[in-house]
């Protein structure tokens, strides 16, 4: 399927890079990071906001995660997973993490920036995706679930909100909800956003795989 996808994104022009540097683990937020003072988004637990990193003199963006708003279970499981998950993924079209920092009273992961917004955002202010755009969105998010999957990996929360979009390259973010899995396995975790999700996320005695994520692009497709 990677090759199959890969040929028609030749002809779009489009062309991508990496953070080639070591992704790091550090405790000392205000030597690498400084705030830009200005709010990209806000979780359950936490802020994201556009930030300078210092070492590696560009944007970024940091998601904060209070221990006092997110009980210990979650910050052990869900925040270690999605760094964990993160930490071993380098494609064009899911967010590159580029830091954990650590300290007593919050965890912060250190993302690219990408600016443009989300797919809800641009939508909302400018309507419906011209056929040619929208061919580029799915093909893209088609290549980044397709690494996904064969990576061993099922994000389980695609939305339009978790969809960054530049006016060329489309990156998927928010892996919160995401987990790893292994060929033959079956998942029963109930998650993900009620008007997205497939109906095997909520479904009781229910089981599911990747085609969860291949569902909610579907019904994502429509809204493009």
């Amino acid at each position: 399927m990677a090759r199959l996808l890969s040929r028609p994104l030749e002809t779009t022009g489009l062309r991508f890079s990496f953070f080639k540097s070591k992704k790091r683990i550090g405790t000392d937020l205000d030597s690498t990071i400084r705030l830009d003072g200005r709010e990209l988004g806000e979780g359950g637990f936490g802020k994201v906001q556009l930030v300078t990193h210092k070492l590696m003199n560009r944007k970024a963006a940091i998601k904060m995660i209070e221990r006092n708003k997110a009980s210990e279970k979650f910050v052990e499981k869900a925040i270690e997973r999605e760094s964990t998950i993160l930490a071993k993924l380098n494609h064009p079209n899911v967010i590159q993490l580029i830091e954990v920092i650590q300290k007593p009273s919050a965890r912060s992961l250190v993302f690219e920036y990408i600016p443009g917004g989300t797919l809800y955002d641009q939508i909302k202010k400018v309507g419906r995706f011209h056929e040619n755009v929208t061919r580029i969105v799915v093909l893209q998010l088609a290549w980044a679930l397709d690494y996904l999957h064969e990576s061993g990996v099922i994000h389980r929360d695609i939305k339009m909100e978790n969809i960054m979009f530049d006016g060329r390259r489309v990156v998927l973010i928010d892996f919160g909800l995401s987990n790893t899995w292994e060929l033959g396995q079956e998942m029963k975790t109930h998650c993900g956003s009620l008007e997205y999700a497939a109906p095997e996320l909520f479904e009781q005695r229910s089981d599911y795989g990747p085609p969860v994520d291949i569902w909610s692009l579907g019904g994502k497709i429509q809204q493009f």
